[in-house]
């Protein structure tokens, strides 16, 4: 990969970092209070809103951090090491609670009876991303160990 490309995922992981930090510190507790002026009837949801948000935002977060481990392993040309597998890892359990985060979000929403549309929508897509992209790593970490495998066999050969 050349550095030109590693340059600018790193820069788009950065992007992506600093936004998920300002979503946790200012937009999700605005959201909910803004939600929550809207309709007074669901100011008992004001921190378990708070969490689910700040949580999700961090799960992804945890995966953007082990793409840059990544991206760093690919620099290196050490990407076929078995200390690749670590990152991946991580990432699928940080998708995978994305998942179940959101299918949390959804049980307090629809348990407390407050379930407009678009918010509902919205946690059902969490979910399904959530899933897709953790089943979507474990094809990607599959692929790994049959490229570190193919490596190490190329290695004896030569």
């Amino acid at each position: 990969m050349g550095q030109f490309a590693i340059f600018g995922v790193r820069v788009m992981l950065v992007i992506l970092f600093t936004v998920g930090v300002l979503a946790q510190v200012f937009w999700i507790p605005d959201i909910i209070e803004s939600t929550i002026h809207t309709f007074p009837e669901v100011a008992g949801l004001r921190w378990p809103g708070v969490i689910v948000g700040v949580v999700l935002v961090l799960f992804l977060q945890v995966a953007v951090v082990c793409m840059w481990r990544l991206l760093t392993l690919v620099d290196r040309d050490a990407i076929f090491a078995r200390g690749s597998l670590g990152p991946v890892n991580v990432i699928i359990a940080a998708f995978g609670g994305v998942a179940l985060t959101g299918a949390v979000g959804f049980a307090v929403m629809t348990g407390a009876g407050f379930g407009p549309p678009g918010v509902i929508l919205m946690l059902i897509g969490i979910v399904v991303a959530g899933v897709g992209l953790a089943l979507l790593m474990l094809v990607m970490r599959e692929l790994l160990i049959r490229a570190m495998q193919m490596d190490a066999d190329l290695a004896e050969v030569i």
